[in-house]
């Protein structure tokens, strides 16, 4: 249901925006008045809400099933069809839109996926941060707007949970497989929400993310228009309380209307928000919605948009007085961040801002960030930032409006691609698609229309030469003000005659080891859909990727499904980091599936991926040689090795960097310490060693990958110049400080020797230690 800016006098809002009969507010449910208390309503109360909208017949879009589950085979189908070019109705003599519920027809049967995700053997890819770990099979499509839907995901400490607009599925994140058959959204928050048809019949727009630091689920929806019953439409939140959800999970629904929320805008009253965005950190949450002038006019413009933050401890602490947000007052609204010029146009505020998620349990400030849209071609010369003061408090402030500079790019254009008719491949529009804090720097990213030098042309999108590329920069936000440390590229370099993949739709991730990660699209006129990703290594240079992308998931079929005058891919995607080691990234991202008898036009799904960091190495460990009866400290020197702070992990999953040996009885390893990405210092005991050899010691970094090394464990010795007494060499034997002993011909010691005291033979080979002589 996202509307893309484009550049038309009226920008006309398709798919499902606005209708223009006036009533009443919407009744909240009874439910909906005070805050429960915990343990009222569970997932147990999830599940049997979704299994009573399945017997109703699944969600109704004007009177027609739209949403329906299979229990079983637990997968998503559904039961409408479109009519290309109908699903507009004009009213009102032009000025404003609504859907056309007649063209949402109803048919017999649809192809059934798999729901689970399918396990693969990790594999080694090219240019190496990264390796693939499992994939999803597609959920079918659903509801005219979700063709395809808004990807979206996140892990926790076992499960990833994946939404697809209207529903979401909870899922094993080591095996793939369903815990739970896909949900509504309606039924998540089925206490809080009552939909009231024809129009407003189902929740969208899903956000999810995983609060490391609450140990908590969050999952963000809104609502069609109310502007039929005389109201905006409503955000609902929900707070899932457990890291890992079950049956007795608590969960807590929440929602606000935005243009109740103080301090109020006259020219906001009762307009549709779109677009919710999600932010959040130790304090708050960061929402930005954006405002369609549904109001007064009826002439659905995009003319603002709206930041919200939303205190976390009471949702998080139930402590609040209402599942109202408004009522409860811990939600503030920062009106027009477009600069205080309501209406659409070129605006140097923040467009379609993005909230950051920052895990740092010490944070003070939020941060807010979109693009400028002040240049009347539509090309995007500036980021602009606005700070969030007290964010935690009932009276959060912004910051100065803050730009940034960047390389000019230009609007997305659409897509070609393999099999295409008609429509191109809709890439949305130039907005930020994801924003992250880690240790003082902002990354984020979206996608833009550049030449093969990766620069626009001046916002002339008739250039042949263009084609879509995902950019992404790292701010330095430590400072007084914003600085740009880099700015990168995921494109095609190519000229244009070679058919350049275009990449779309991206999203952005960093680890505590400083590593990057990109997730998004790749088409082009010679291939299908297909998901992606790249990234860079914290030592690569700046403004660099680290290779070629890697289309981890191949587009299978053509893809040729319209819906309000656009080929849809969705809104979209998102990347997340595995709270459980600080280390691994997941993408889901979308591609073109094979057709079914009832897909005939073409067909979408969504594939996750698990983005490895680069394997450790040890390339040395001195001392080499440990004595038996004593403890040694021995420093390992090597690539690759990290260890989170506690902080910066989930405390119900932790994983730390550790080590073990093997080889020898009774020797142990008894402290990991992390120096840094090249050095570790580990500390053993061979006390309880009576007899030595060649033990072998790994470390393994929490993200389950290990690297090894020998180390000769030996009995306490003395070096110095004897005399052989047998073998097959004669004269002085010189007993350097390391090493194993040789004879002056070369040949190992297979003897004893006289005039050194201290010396034994192990493994017919003399072996000495320096540290007593």
């Amino acid at each position: 249901m996202k509307q893309h800016l484009r550049k038309t006098a009226a920008f006309l809002v398709i798919a499902a925006l606005v209708v223009t009969t006036l009533g009443t507010i919407m009744p909240t449910p009874a439910k909906a008045s005070p805050f429960r208390q915990a343990g009222t309503w569970t997932f147990a109360d999830v599940i049997a809400a979704n299994d009573a909208i399945i017997a109703a017949g699944g969600i109704q879009v004007g009177g027609k099933p739209r949403f329906v589950v299979d229990r079983a085979s637990e997968s998503v189908g559904d039961y409408g069809s479109l009519t290309p070019n109908a699903l507009l109705q004009k009213k009102n003599g032009g000025t404003s839109y609504k859907p056309d519920m007649s063209v949402f027809d109803t048919v017999a049967s649809f192809d059934r996926p798999s729901p689970a995700m399918e396990s693969l053997a990790p594999q080694a890819l090219g240019q190496a941060p990264f390796t693939v770990f499992t994939r999803q099979n597609h959920v079918s499509s659903f509801g005219s707007s979700s063709i395809p839907p808004d990807t979206m995901g996140a892990v926790g400490p076992t499960q990833f949970v994946g939404a697809f607009n209207v529903a979401f599925t909870i899922q094993n994140k080591f095996t793939g497989a369903n815990e739970f058959p896909p949900i509504t959204l309606n039924a998540l928050f089925a206490d809080v929400y009552t939909p009231t048809p024809p129009d407003d019949t189902t929740l969208f727009d899903t956000r999810v993310r995983y609060d490391r630091l609450t140990q908590k689920w969050i999952i963000v929806a809104e609502n069609y228009w109310e502007g039929v019953l005389g109201g905006s439409n409503r955000v609902f939140i929900s707070i899932i309380d457990d890291p890992i959800i079950t049956p007795t999970t608590v969960v807590r629904n929440y929602f606000y209307q935005p243009d109740l929320v103080q301090p109020t805008a006259a020219e906001e009253t009762g307009c549709f928000y779109d677009y919710p965005t999600l932010g959040m950190d130790a304090n708050a949450l960061y929402m930005s919605l954006n405002v369609f002038d549904t109001c007064t006019p009826p002439n659905s413009v995009y003319f603002a948009s709206t930041g919200f933050v939303i205190q976390k401890a009471p949702l998080f602490n139930n402590t609040a007085s209402s599942q109202n947000l408004v009522t409860a007052g811990v939600i503030t609204a920062f009106r027009d961040l477009t600069n205080g010029q309501y209406g659409f146009g070129a605006f140097d505020g923040l467009y379609t801002p993005q909230g950051a998620d920052s895990w740092d349990p010490n944070s003070t400030v939020g941060y807010f960030i979109g693009l400028d849209f002040s240049d009347p071609n539509y090309q995007f010369t500036r980021l602009v930032m606005r700070t969030v003061n007290n964010p935690g408090s009932a009276t959060p402030t912004l910051g100065p409006v803050q730009y940034i500079n960047i390389t000019p790019v230009n609007n997305p254009l659409t897509a070609p691609h393999l099999g295409n008719t008609g429509l191109r491949i809709d890439a949305g529009d130039g907005r930020l698609m994801q924003a992250v804090v880690r240790n003082g720097r902002l990354w984020t990213t979206h996608a833009a229309a550049v030449l093969p030098t990766g620069v626009g042309n001046g916002g002339f999108q008739n250039d042949t030469n263009l084609r879509d590329a995902a950019v992404f920069y790292e701010i330095d936000v430590t400072g007084a003000a914003p600085v740009l440390v880099q700015r990168g590229l995921q494109m095609d370099t190519a000229p244009t005659a070679s058919n350049p993949v275009y990449y779309t739709y991206p999203s952005v991730m960093v680890s505590g080891q400083g590593h990057m990660a990109m997730g998004f699209s790749a088409v082009s006129a010679v291939t299908y859909a297909g998901a992606a990703y790249n990234g860079r290594l914290v030592s690569d240079p700046l403004g660099t990727l680290n290779g070629a992308a890697v289309i981890y998931q191949p587009g299978l079929d053509i893809y040729n499904t319209n819906a309000g005058g656009r080929k849809r891919w969705g809104d979209y995607s998102y990347t997340s980091l595995d709270p459980c080691d600080d280390m691994t990234m997941w993408t889901i991202q979308e591609y073109a599936a094979v057709r079914g008898a009832n897909t005939g036009s073409g067909n979408w799904a969504m594939s996750v991926a698990r983005l490895n960091a680069p394997a450790p190495t040890i390339s040395d460990a001195a001392p080499a040689a440990i004595t038996i009866g004593t403890s040694a400290q021995v420093t390992v020197t090597g690539t690759g090795w990290y260890n989170p702070a506690p902080e910066n992990i989930d405390p119900t999953c932790p994983r730390s960097l550790i080590g073990a040996i093997t080889g020898i009885t009774g020797i142990a390893v008894t402290n990991v310490t992390y120096i840094s990405p090249t050095q570790v210092l580990v500390t053993l005991d061979a006390t309880g060693v009576s007899v030595g050899g060649t033990a072998t010691l790994t470390l393994t970094n929490p993200d389950g990958q290990s690297a090894s090394f020998p180390l000769s464990i030996v009995a306490t010795t003395v070096g110095g110049t004897g005399t052989g007494t047998s073998g097959p060499g004669t004269g002085p034997i010189v007993l350097p400080s390391t090493g194993y002993a040789a004879n002056d011909a070369g040949a190992a010691l297979p003897y004893a020797l006289a005039g050194v005291s201290g010396l034994i033979l192990l493994a017919g080979v003399v072996i000495w230690s320096k540290r007593r002589r």
